[in-house]
């Protein structure tokens, strides 16, 4: 696995996140779920990030032969994620609001945290990505645990990770990027 880590692009970025602590069973289970109650309008974010992920290359070839169609659409897209989020902002346990700066990849993330967390635990990890608001709740596995300038660096990894979920990471990072280097050429 510390090879398969290294194979994602990895950026620095702030993003809001709830970390807490997941039992090994249901953690190692590809099968077991990870929402619980409350935490089931977080997940529509993901799975509408993902659909909206998926569509883009269908709309980008309707919008070549109806663009008034494909203007439409993106308008529904638009609506149905104001309503999600809507949904999610009034869930009973709310979207993590505290930001939080982590290096993320499509593998893992790593972020500070003034609390050793031991090698080999397992996490649940709600992520929330910004400025997007995908909803990402993910198992992972505490790789590493340092200790620097007074606080703990966790360095963790994905556990079966879905590919339309780590699709979601993966397109984040690009629009991260994309924007970091169009800020750099109004410079």
């Amino acid at each position: 696995m510390t090879q398969e880590r290294r194979n994602y692009f990895r950026m620095a970025q702030r993003v809001a996140m709830e970390i807490k602590p997941l039992d090994p069973a249901r953690a190692t289970d590809p099968a077991a779920p990870l929402a619980d109650d409350g935490t089931q309008r977080f997940r529509l974010l993901s799975e509408l990030e993902a659909m909206h992920a998926e569509s883009q290359s269908m709309l980008a070839s309707l919008t070549r032969r109806d663009p008034e169609l494909s203007r439409f659409l993106r308008l529904m897209d638009r609506k149905i994620r104001l309503v999600a989020e809507a949904c999610v902002d009034n869930d009973e346990v709310p979207l993590p609001d505290q930001e939080t700066e982590v290096n993320l990849s499509a593998g893992g993330l790593s972020f500070g945290s003034p609390n050793k967390l031991e090698s080999g635990s397992y996490l649940s990890v709600r992520l929330l990505l910004l400025p997007e608001r995908a909803g990402l709740l993910l198992k992972s596995r505490v790789v590493r645990s340092t200790q620097k300038d007074g606080h703990w660096l966790i360095q963790c990894e994905f556990l079966h990770i879905s590919e339309p979920d780590r699709a979601v990471i993966t397109r984040h990072l690009m629009q991260v990027e994309q924007r970091k280097r169009a800020m750099e050429l109004e410079k």
